[in-house]
């Protein structure tokens, strides 16, 4: 289908600031990368102009047509010259696809690479010259954005596009449901901090309903349940996302990889949060899942009084960026200042921190209602995992001849 240039290596005594440029796969990459230059003679087939097929083998595989500057074509870079019979562009296209089958061949530790006839050799489909002429111009089409007309296929063609057509669609619609999902779950956030902090009262409104304001401290009390570490025990442990998303488990570890003496065990029903991002929302309240787990003291634990305060109330009240606004001016670190990336918030600066709390009839409302939404998570996630295996199962229909 093509001749098969490979690139040329360069002496690096003659490398000069203002020359003529050498291409390199980093430049195959990323047209826009730097250049070495040099004012090295090379003979004319060393030569690449712009409107080339340039295809890197080694490192990073890439076919692309060259954008230009002028200049001279590097190693481990194939210049492709099409026969009669071949478009250029078509030719491109196609090996960019097959470059995945390709790289089960690669060869190499430290720069993978194709042997040369591993490359040659591959089989690529040949159709006539005005098919491969029309499967460019979509091809383009679709890489440029799908911005302008859209280029018409040849009858041939129409079934594999009538499956791609179909396969779009469908991932249209598994797209929209995925955005769905993320609006029901950014509007069930937003209802619980709008139970929370009632921001739609004012100050003697709120009174009269029965809200008073408060230190943080009069409600919560910090609890530790320290464990010393010992070797060979194993100590289940966890995190805190940011942005109110509440714990995560990470994989177990054995005493012997622990470099801290303690940890502290957390039990059911505390109130959390992260020293380190606590201005970026880590805050969570111990479910039944992480009963037992174990934090290191970076991870402050407390109390409610239950009879004052309910845990679900808590973290709905501090699930939005305006609570952590407002604690990332308290915070601090080696540095000073909300920027440095090792601030902490204190425990006495949380406990000092002054809120608005509602009756504990209102936060038992919360509580109730962030259970139903919870409830309705997890069905929301079970049809997310079924969303995100259904586009793979789609497109292995498609392949397969039976969509």
């Amino acid at each position: 289908m093509a001749d098969f240039l490979n690139g040329t290596s360069y002496d690096v005594g003659l490398l000069t600031e203002t020359g003529r440029p050498i291409i390199r796969i980093s430049n195959i990459t990323d047209p826009s990368s730097t250049y070495i230059r040099t004012n090295e003679e090379f003979p004319d087939r060393f030569l690449v102009n712009e409107g080339d097929l340039l295809v890197s083998w080694s490192a990073s595989f890439k076919s692309i047509i060259w954008p230009g500057p002028a200049g001279v074509l590097n190693q481990h870079i194939f210049k492709v010259t099409e026969k009669v019979d071949c478009d250029r562009r078509y030719l491109k296209h196609a090996i960019e696809a097959a470059f995945d089958e390709m790289q089960k061949s690669v060869v190499g530790m430290g720069m993978m690479h194709l042997r040369r006839k591993d490359f040659l050799g591959y089989k690529l489909p040949k159709p006539p010259i005005d098919i491969q002429n029309s499967i460019a111009d979509y091809l383009d089409w679709l890489e440029d954005g799908c911005e302008q007309v859209e280029p018409q296929l040849p009858k041939v063609l129409s079934e594999p596009y009538r499956v791609i057509s179909k396969v779009s669609s469908m991932s249209n619609k598994i797209n929209e449901g995925r955005k769905l999902r993320q609006l029901i779950e950014r509007d069930c956030n937003g209802l619980l901090v709008a139970m929370a902090h009632r921001s739609d009262l004012s100050d003697d409104e709120k009174r009269s309903y029965g809200w008073e304001r408060i230190v943080l401290d009069d409600v919560l009390t910090q609890v530790s349940d320290p464990v010393n570490v010992e070797p060979g025990k194993e100590y289940p442990h966890f995190g805190i996302y940011s942005f109110a998303k509440g714990l995560f488990k990470k994989v177990s570890l054995l005493g012997d990889e622990i470099k801290a003496a303690k940890l502290y065990r957390v039990k059911e029903g505390w109130f959390i949060y992260g020293r380190l991002n606590a201005y970026e929302g880590a805050f969570a309240v111990i479910d039944a899942n992480y009963n037992g787990h174990h934090v290191s003291n970076e991870f402050p634990t407390f109390e409610c009084d239950i009879n004052r305060v309910l845990p679900e109330f808590l973290l709905a009240y501090f699930s939005t960026p305006a609570v952590w606004e407002a604690l990332k001016r308290n915070v601090t670190g080696i540095g000073g200042g909300a920027g440095n990336r090792r601030i902490r918030l204190k425990e006495k600066v949380l406990l000092a921190d002054e809120i608005w709390l509602p009756p504990i009839e209102w936060q038992h409302k919360i509580k109730t209602v962030s259970k139903k939404l919870q409830n309705s998570k997890q069905d929301r996630d079970a049809v997310g995992v079924q969303l995100d295996a259904l586009l793979p199962s789609i497109l292995d229909r498609a392949f397969s001849g039976k969509l």
